[in-house]
């Protein structure tokens, strides 16, 4: 199972959107995390090249890696 992220450059204005779907709707906050390949597989969405699907491995901790977060 992948987790959806988005590339850093993407504006917060493109993802807080996400917040009007039903099953995301109690989401606030979108938190900022650094990988560097090593954590996992990236792949990009081919109708969407900012939204990227992420399969963490196993030994990857996301909580270790954050950057910071930011209400949304």
């Amino acid at each position: 199972m992948s987790c959806s992220v988005w590339k850093d450059d993407t504006p917060l204005e493109n993802i807080s959107g996400l917040t009007k779907l039903k099953n995301l709707s109690h989401m606030k906050y979108i938190v900022r995390f650094r990988v560097d390949g090593t954590e996992g597989k990236i792949k990009p969405h081919d109708n969407d090249p900012q939204h990227l699907s992420f399969w963490m491995r196993d030994s990857f901790a996301p909580e270790n890696a954050v950057d910071k977060y930011e209400s949304i």
